[in-house]
């Protein structure tokens, strides 16, 4: 049992155990501020404790760290806005500083490149509206500036890290998507235009890449 919401799931690479992020302080009757590792069998509390002062809204790995964003100001035992990485053994968080100005709501990370998506108008030092893309090592902004006109809602990526979707806008890169497909190893918005008139609040894809499956207003279904 636990005393709040559970907002983000994502498993470890060992198949193990999970990594969660929500809305709880607690688990199992024991302190676990907004994060947590369970045993994925048999959901045992491991002494994962990164701590963060505020909600979790998603998770990503990679394999040196564990990327949370969400609405905090401290994660990990350190100051972090929006988005922190964290140590997978310790929890402690890493060098890694994003330096939002506000929060985030989704992050997504291949071994170069971390995306995060959210209310921020500012990270890694430069300007950049509710969308960005940062250095995975040294957390620093990329050129990329797509300029949703709206506050991104949620992301998805490919396993080969080849293609990056958001939705929860009406606008982005200068033309009208509601929900958008980019080439990441371009920055360039494709042709991928589904006809629908509104995005979603959530985004998932299939482990192998090949089905997106968009929830909101109404369940879509790409293929």
């Amino acid at each position: 049992p636990m005393d709040g919401g559970v907002w983000a799931i994502e498993p470890a690479h060992d198949g193990h155990t999970l990594y969660i992020g929500g809305a709880f302080t607690s688990i199992q009757g024991q302190p676990r501020e907004r994060l947590a590792q369970v045993d994925a069998g048999t959901g045992a509390l491991t002494g994962w404790s990164p701590r963060a002062d505020a909600v979790v809204h998603s998770l990503d790995l990679t394999p040196h760290a564990v990327f949370a964003a969400g609405e905090f100001r401290s994660a990990g035992g350190s100051v972090r806005r929006g988005v922190a990485a964290l140590d997978l053994a310790s929890g402690n968080a890493t060098a890694w500083d994003a330096r939002a100005n506000d929060d985030v709501y989704a992050v997504v990370a291949s071994a170069k490149t971390v995306y995060i998506a959210g209310a921020f108008t500012s990270v890694g030092g430069q300007p950049r509206r509710y969308l960005a893309a940062l250095d995975a090592t040294a957390a620093t902004a990329s050129v990329w500036r797509p300029d949703p006109n709206y506050e991104i809602a949620s992301l998805a990526l490919t396993p080969d890290a080849s293609r990056l979707y958001a939705t929860g806008f009406g606008r982005i890169a200068g033309v009208e998507r509601a929900i958008a497909e980019f080439d990441t190893s371009t920055g360039q918005l494709t042709a991928w235009a589904p006809a629908i008139p509104y995005g979603g609040s959530e985004l998932a894809l299939s482990p192998d890449g090949s089905t997106l499956v968009v929830g909101g207003r109404a369940l879509l279904v790409f293929r």
